[in-house]
């Protein structure tokens, strides 16, 4: 099984930073039923008023402010939206913005995976996933682990830990455990280093 599944989540990520957190990017994100946001109501009403306020891509303007803290400014003054809770917005977005940019802009490894780590604690209600779903996260947080050992034996330095990340996840695959009893089926590359005691590849010549 390929780790897309956390690999998807975690590329929506780097998409907010690269689109300058422009409104589609932030929907993708924020709107994903497949990750447990512990405030879903304000990430959807985010969106709501990135949408009535047009916010397209996050281009600042003349005045050098983010175009997503100027539309949450402009509902406070208009008390446009008395139904939402407009500080929330404010810090749910400001939070967002710092934290996925910590994410983005690590210097190492190991300051990639404490940030991802912070941004669970605060953000996401792990409790609330699937054990599998559980499962797949946690392996794809231990790669991180395996490139901060090789990293530490080299003298190489990267700009950008976090895109180096993104493709060595691709190439991992994740193998769900089976507790039930049968023939156990793996793709080709994870039967590579099982060693049972009988060994069928299937269309081998």
């Amino acid at each position: 099984m390929a780790c897309f599944w956390a690999e998807s989540k975690f590329k929506q990520i780097a998409e907010c930073v690269e689109t300058d957190f422009s409104l589609e990017s932030l929907k993708a994100l924020l709107l994903n039923q497949a990750v447990p946001w512990k405030d879903r109501r304000s990430a959807g009403d985010l969106i709501r008023l990135g949408i009535d306020f047009k916010i397209l891509g996050n281009l600042h303007g003349g005045n050098g402010q983010d175009q997503w803290q100027e539309a949450l400014g402009k509902a406070e003054r208009c008390r446009a939206y008395p139904e939402l809770s407009l500080k929330a917005l404010t810090a749910l977005y400001r939070g967002l913005k710092a934290q996925v940019g910590r994410i983005f802009r690590a210097d190492d490894f190991r300051q990639l995976k404490d940030s991802l780590n912070t941004f669970a604690g605060r953000f996401l209600d792990t409790s609330s996933w699937a054990e599998e779903q559980l499962k797949i996260y946690q392996f794809a947080l231990k790669t991180l682990d395996e490139l901060i050992e090789a990293s530490s034996k080299t003298d190489l330095s990267l700009v950008r830990p976090y895109p180096v990340w993104l493709q060595y996840l691709e190439q991992q695959i994740y193998v769900r455990r089976d507790s039930s009893c049968g023939i156990q089926v793996y793709p080709y590359r994870a039967s590579a280093g099982v060693y049972p005691e009988y060994h069928f590849i299937m269309n081998a010549s």
